[in-house]
C-alpha cells in the first residue's frame, strides 16, 4: 500500500494563512530546488527497512513490485486480502541490490527560515519508480505514477476530516468497501491513491501506443528532439528530464495521448529539422484522432500527462480549420479545467513534500490551463470556467524553469526570452480575468445596460483596469520589442503582442458597438471612433511587419482567433461607416490585411491562412445598423477630413473599454452582430470581448464602484438587455 511522504514541521512559524503563503511560496521553491532532486530518509524509514528486511513479501506482491503488509492476526496481506485472492509463498525472491543509504552529511538541515525538514519514507507499493534501479527523477512523483493516479481530497469529501487525524506515514484507512490508499503531501492536503487497472480504456494503452509510434517511426527521435528546440522553450509543460527519462527507457511508459500531442503539435513544424525537411511527414489527422480518442479516456485516470496532453492538442487547433470548426475548443478545456482540479492544481504545492522538479512543473501546469480557460472565454464568449477565489497558486519565478540550457543549432527558439514571454502572458492572462469579471459578467452587463447613460457607465467602470493595463504594457514594453532576437533564432514574442493587441481592439469593439446601439453624445462617440481606427490600423501594421524568425515560431493557440478579431472589427467598422469614403477605406485595408495574412501563411504561419477563410470584403454583406447618432461633428472617414475627422490635437487619454451585445435576435454592426467572422459562429465575437488600454476621451465626475445586488434579482429577467 502507499505510505505518506511525511513532511515534519520544525520552528515557531507553523502554518502559514494563506495570505501569507505567496510571499513565502517564491522563497520556499527556491530553497528546494536548490536541495538534491531525491527525498530523504528519516527516523521512521529505519524501522520500515529493518520490518522489510525480515518479512518475506506475497507472490503477488513480489509481482506487482508493492510492499507486503500484514494486519495483526491475518494470515492474507492487505493487498491479497482487498482483491479477494490467495496470499501465497510459492516462488523464490528475486536477489537486488540494496540501495546505498544517505549518510548524515547528506541529510537537509533545514528549509528556508526553519520552518520545516523534509522527511521522507522508503518508496511504496504505489509509486513503481521508487523501485528503479539508481537515479530517477520520477522517485516519489505524486502526478505522473506509472500505473496509479491520484485524486485531491477535498473539503467536502468523506475522507476530508480523518485525513487530519492521520499520522505522517500512515497509508490506510479501512472502510467498508476496503482499504482506501492515501497520500499526505503536507498536514493539510491529501490525496487518495488509484489504480489505473480496471479503469475505462487501460487494457488498450499499450495497443494506442503501439499506433502512435508506428504513425512516426523511424522519426520519433527527430520529433522529440525538434519539439525540445522550439515548441518546449516557448510553452514549457514538460518537464524535459522526466520526458527523456522515460523515452530513454520505453515509449510505452508514455500516456499515449500525451506522445500523440507531442508528435502531433511537432508535426506542424516539421520543415524546421534539416533531418525531417526532406522526409514523408506521417499522418497528422490520424494523429489527431489518436491523440483526442486517448485524451477522452484520461479522465478515468487523471495525471499530470493528461494535462499536458489536453494543453497541447489545444495548440495544435489554431493551425487546423476543421478542428477549430467543430467546437472541440470548449470541451477540451472542460475537461482540462476538471482534471486540474481533481489533481491538486488549483492549490500553493511549495510546501507539498514532493521533488521539486514537480511542484515547479505543477506551477507551470496551474498557470497554463488557467490561461487556456480564460482565453477560451474570450474567444468563445462564455464565462470562464476557473474562479479567481479558488485559484491559489504562487505566481510563477524564474526558479520554476529547470531548463536553461540553450539550443546551438540555427532555427531553435530562445529558451530565456522565451521563458519571460511565457510569464508575461501569464499577467496579461491575470488582467483579463479581472477585465470578465468586472465588465463581462452578466451582472455587470446587466448594470451596464440599465444605466441612465450605458455608454458613460461603461467607460468608467473601466479606468482601473486601464491603469493597470496601462502599468502592464510599460513593463512588458522591453518583452514586447519585435526586434529583441538572437540571430538564427527563432522569437515566439509575435503572439504576446497579438495578444495584447487583439485584447486592446477588442475593447474599441465593444465602445463602438456601445455607442451605435444606443443614444450617446456625439463627440464622444466621435472621439472613440477615431481612437478605434488607430488601434485597429496599429494592429494591422504589426502583422504586416512580422518576420520569418517571428512566423515560423510558435504562436499561441488563440492567435488565429485573435487575427479573426480584426478581421470582425474591420466588418464593424465597414459596417459602421458614416459615408461610402470611410466605407471604401476600411475595405480596402482589409484587402490589404488579406495580402499581408496570405504571405504570412505561405512563410510558415499556417494559422493565418484560417484566419483568412472568415473574411468578408463585400460591404452588401454586411449589416448596417440603425444608427441611434445623429451629429454635425466631423466624422472618421468623412470626405471633409481627410485625416478621418478630428485632429491630433483631440486625442484623448488612454483607457480601458469593451463593447455589450444586442438583445436577443439582433443582428446589427451597431450592436455587435456581423456577418460570419471567425470558425462558423457568427456572433463569436459579438461583444464578450475584453481588452486593454485604447484611446478614449476623459469624462469628468465618474466614479466606478462595483455593482450592488441586494434584492438578487436575476439578471435573466431583463432580456432585453441580455447578450445575443
Amino acid at each position: 500500500m502507499e505510505e505518506a511522504i511525511g513532511a515534519e514541521w520544525r520552528g515557531s512559524h507553523g502554518y502559514l494563512p494563506h495570505h501569507d503563503v505567496e510571499q513565502y511560496s517564491s522563497e520556499h521553491r527556491q530553497s528546494v530546488s536548490d536541495q538534491q532532486q531525491g527525498l530523504y530518509e528519516g527516523p521512521r524509514a529505519s524501522a520500515t527497512n529493518a520490518r522489510s528486511t525480515k518479512e518475506r513479501p506475497c507472490d503477488a506482491c513480489r509481482r506487482r513490485k508493492t510492499r507486503c503488509v500484514k494486519e495483526k492476526g491475518e494470515t492474507k496481506c492487505v493487498l491479497c486480502k482487498f482483491h479477494s485472492q490467495e496470499c501465497t509463498y510459492l516462488h523464490e525472491p528475486v536477489a537486488r541490490t540494496r540501495k546505498r543509504k544517505l549518510q548524515p552529511n547528506d541529510e537537509i538541515d533545514r528549509g528556508h527560515d526553519g520552518l520545516h525538514i523534509l522527511r521522507t519514507n522508503e518508496g511504496t507499493c504505489v509509486e513503481e519508480y521508487d523501485d528503479l534501479p539508481g537515479e530517477s527523477l520520477l522517485k516519489k512523483t505524486l502526478g505522473l505514477q506509472n500505473k496509479h493516479h491520484a485524486h485531491f481530497v477535498g473539503l467536502t469529501e468523506p475522507f476530508s476530516f480523518p485525513r487530519f487525524s492521520i499520522t505522517l506515514g500512515n497509508s490506510q484507512k479501512s472502510t467498508q468497501g476496503g482499504v482506501v490508499m492515501i497520500r499526505k503531501v503536507d498536514d493539510f492536503n491529501a490525496f487518495t491513491i488509484h489504480e489505473d487497472q480496471g479503469t475505462i480504456g487501460y487494457d488498450t494503452e499499450q495497443s494506442r501506443l503501439d499506433a502512435i509510434q508506428q504513425l512516426v517511426e523511424p522519426y520519433g527521435q527527430a520529433l522529440i528532439d525538434l519539439y525540445f528546440r522550439i515548441i518546449h522553450p516557448s510553452f514549457p509543460v514538460l518537464h524535459k528530464g522526466v520526458f527523456l527519462e522515460k523515452a530513454a527507457r520505453s515509449y510505452r511508459e508514455f500516456s499515449p495521448a500525451l506522445l500523440a500531442a507531442v508528435y502531433l503539435i511537432t508535426t506542424n513544424y516539421w520543415r524546421c529539422s534539416p533531418a525531417l525537411a526532406t522526409k514523408p511527414k506521417p499522418d497528422a489527422n490520424r494523429l489527431y484522432e489518436l491523440a483526442m480518442e486517448s485524451y477522452d479516456l484520461t479522465i478515468y485516470r487523471p495525471k499530470l500527462s493528461s494535462v499536458q496532453a489536453g494543453l497541447l492538442i489545444a495548440q495544435h487547433e489554431c493551425y487546423d480549420s476543421d478542428v477549430v470548426s467543430s467546437g472541440s475548443r470548449g470541451k477540451l478545456t472542460a475537461q482540462l479545467v476538471s482534471m486540474s482540479y481533481t489533481l491538486g492544481l488549483h492549490l500553493d504545492p511549495s510546501r507539498w513534500d514532493l521533488p521539486a522538479w514537480e511542484i515547479s512543473l505543477r506551477c507551470r501546469l496551474a498557470w497554463a490551463v488557467y490561461a487556456q480557460d480564460k482565453w477560451v472565454a474570450l474567444i468563445e464568449g462564455q464565462p470562464p470556467l476557473i474562479s479567481d477565489r479558488d485559484w491559489i497558486v504562487p505566481p510563477l519565478q524564474h526558479n520554476d524553469f529547470p531548463d536553461h540550457e540553450e539550443h546551438n543549432e540555427e532555427g531553435s527558439a530562445e529558451v530565456e526570452n522565451s521563458r519571460i514571454i511565457f510569464i508575461q502572458m501569464i499577467e496579461l492572462t491575470r488582467l483579463l480575468s479581472d477585465i470578465l469579471e468586472a465588465v463581462f459578467s452578466l451582472r455587470s452587463h446587466h448594470v451596464i445596460q440599465t444605466s441612465a447613460d450605458p455608454v458613460s457607465t461603461l467607460l468608467s467602470r473601466v479606468q482601473p483596469l486601464q491603469r493597470r493595463l496601462s502599468a502592464w504594457s510599460d513593463s512588458a514594453m522591453e518583452v514586447l520589442c519585435l526586434e529583441k532576437a538572437s540571430t538564427m533564432r527563432l522569437t515566439c514574442i509575435g503572439y504576446l503582442r497579438l495578444a495584447y493587441l487583439a485584447v486592446e481592439v477588442s475593447l474599441h469593439r465593444r465602445i463602438i458597438c456601445q455607442t451605435m446601439s444606443c443614444a450617446s453624445d456625439p463627440n464622444t462617440a466621435a472621439a472613440c471612433r477615431i481612437g478605434a481606427k488607430k488601434s485597429w490600423l496599429s494592429a494591422l501594421e504589426f502583422v504586416d511587419s512580422l518576420k520569418a524568425r517571428h512566423l515560423k515560431s510558435f504562436w499561441y493557440f488563440s492567435s488565429t482567433a485573435c487575427l479573426t478579431l480584426l478581421i470582425s472589427f474591420g466588418n464593424v467598422l465597414v459596417g459602421s461607416a458614416f459615408d461610402s469614403s470611410e466605407e471604401q477605406f476600411y475595405l480596402d485595408k482589409l484587402k490589404e490585411f488579406r495580402w499581408t495574412l496570405k504571405i504570412n501563411g505561405e512563410m510558415g504561419a499556417k494559422f493565418m491562412n484560417v484566419a483568412i477563410k472568415w473574411m468578408i470584403l463585400d460591404p452588401k454583406e454586411i449589416r448596417k445598423p440603425e444608427r441611434h447618432v445623429t451629429s454635425s461633428v466631423t466624422t472618421p472617414g468623412s470626405r471633409s477630413d481627410a485625416g478621418f475627422g478630428v485632429s491630433s490635437q483631440n486625442a484623448f487619454g488612454s483607457m480601458a473599454v469593451q463593447s455589450s451585445q444586442p438583445p436577443i435576435g439582433s443582428s446589427d454592426v451597431g450592436s455587435g452582430w456581423v456577418a460570419p467572422t471567425t470558425y462558423g459562429t457568427p456572433s463569436l465575437f459579438a461583444g464578450f470581448n475584453p481588452g486593454m488600454p485604447v484611446q478614449v476621451p476623459y469624462i469628468p465626475g465618474y466614479t466606478w464602484a462595483p455593482p450592488a445586488f441586494e434584492n438578487g434579482q436575476p439578471v435573466n429577467h431583463y432580456l432585453d438587455h441580455m447578450p445575443g
